[in-house]
């Protein structure tokens, strides 16, 4: 991911990884507080309504550190 994208509150549509169909995808910028370990994130999701398929994936910055999918049985931590 470029540092330079801009992913704040956007929503798109776009094909389903799933079944094809069309999925809404939006991305939230989550804001730590200050005395918070944790850093600055986005966190994903593509929802589609027509299968039922979730996939969030949480970012920061350029890492991607969760994915978590509905076709995925188990959470993946990326390191």
């Amino acid at each position: 991911m470029q540092a330079n994208v801009n992913l704040e509150n956007q929503t798109q549509r776009v094909r389903c990884p799933n079944c094809g169909e069309v999925a809404q995808r939006y991305c939230v910028y989550h804001s730590p507080l200050t005395s918070s370990p944790h850093p600055a994130h986005f966190v994903c999701h593509t929802e589609c309504q027509a299968c039922d398929y979730l996939m969030a994936v949480c970012i920061a910055g350029e890492d991607i550190t969760n994915v978590y999918s509905t076709s995925i049985p188990t959470l993946i931590r990326c390191p």
